[in-house]
């Protein structure tokens, strides 16, 4: 059980980095229809305003910027996670401070998505200026990321209780 718990922790690590890096790059968080085109807004970029292609956001608001510095912080711990459980499924086995270390990174990058998640889609109306919007992929991917991390962790705790 032990290696198993480890290992699908290792694969859920992996798979909520990437779900969170396609969410955090994107600029496909919410789409609004109010203007006399689709207008997709993200993190980083908003797409469609003047033309057809993206821009960055200037001046962004101090919730956005908040919401973008969580986010980073989840990407990094995400990635975090992944390196300290490859170390301690093939490197590194007999460290247990390697298993508590990956814990504590998928946990903490699952709390700061969630703050950027929540910061974003409590503000959003600020930067779609409007009721007509719908929130896209790259928002559902960031959830998505946040859950699978959450479970990689819980792998990682029954690792932990195992050995």
């Amino acid at each position: 059980m032990e290696i198993k718990a480890m290992l699908i922790g290792f694969i859920l690590a992996i798979i909520a980095f990437v779900f969170h890096l396609i969410g955090f790059a994107s600029p496909y968080w919410i789409n609004s229809d109010s203007f006399t085109r689709a207008v997709h807004y993200g993190l980083w970029k908003v797409c469609g305003v003047f033309s057809s292609g993206c821009a960055d956001i200037t001046n962004p608001a101090d919730w956005l910027k908040a919401s973008q510095a969580f986010a980073v912080l989840a990407f990094i711990c995400y990635l975090a996670a992944v390196v300290c459980s490859a170390l301690k499924l093939f490197v590194l086995k007999d460290k247990k401070i390697i298993l508590f270390a990956a814990i504590g990174a998928v946990f903490v990058g699952a709390f700061c998505a969630l703050l950027s998640i929540v910061i974003y889609a409590v503000k959003q109306g600020d930067i779609a200026n409007s009721n007509l919007f719908d929130y896209h992929f790259a928002f559902a991917f960031c959830i998505i990321g946040m859950l699978i991390a959450i479970a990689s962790g819980i792998c990682f705790i029954l690792e932990m209780k195992n050995s």
